[in-house]
């Protein structure tokens, strides 16, 4: 289903969530439009939300390499750190980019409306001024600014075939 919201388009999912995830870990799926507020807050859709009923927030860093930011939900980041701080032990490269990655990275807990404060120096990363795009990807979400979503990711239908082909999809 397609709604409205700030003005632009966005596809609405389906209300039910009982799909259970065989691993674990949430999946989100679909893309969703939504103006920051003066305050400079996005509204995490609901149906995203009720992936993570263990917490109310997620974890939100810079995207590499995309412009966007990674949201993930704690047991998801827990997973990718703990990994990492096995692999910094002895690799000063790594420890540097755990570094730089704390610095960076915020908890990002969700209100009772559902939204979640980005930061200045996240907001810029990414070039988002007033709208985000919040683009389910499974293990992650990924937030854009739309211009620069529609400009990276122009992807045809022989685009599409041929990605799904390399990644082994089909």
């Amino acid at each position: 289903m397609v709604g409205r919201c700030g003005g632009l388009s966005h596809v609405v999912a389906s209300k039910d969530m009982s799909t259970p995830e065989r691993d674990g870990s949430p999946k989100f799926v679909h893309h969703f439009v939504h103006a920051l507020d003066a305050k400079k807050r996005v509204t995490i859709p609901a149906e995203f939300r009720e992936r993570v009923p263990e917490t109310n927030g997620l974890y939100m860093l810079p995207g590499v390499p995309e412009r966007c930011l990674y949201l993930y939900a704690p047991r998801e980041f827990d997973i990718r750190l703990k990994k990492l701080q096995r692999d910094a032990r002895g690799d000063r490269k790594v420890r540097r980019f755990l570094a730089k990655l704390g610095a960076w990275t915020d908890f990002a807990a969700w209100d009772g409306q559902g939204r979640i404060r980005i930061k200045d120096n996240l907001l810029d990363y990414a070039g988002i001024k007033d709208h985000a795009m919040l683009i389910g990807a499974f293990e992650m979400i990924e937030v854009w600014a739309p211009e620069s979503w529609e400009a990276t990711n122009p992807m045809d239908d022989k685009e599409l075939r041929e990605a799904a082909e390399y990644a082994g999809f089909f």
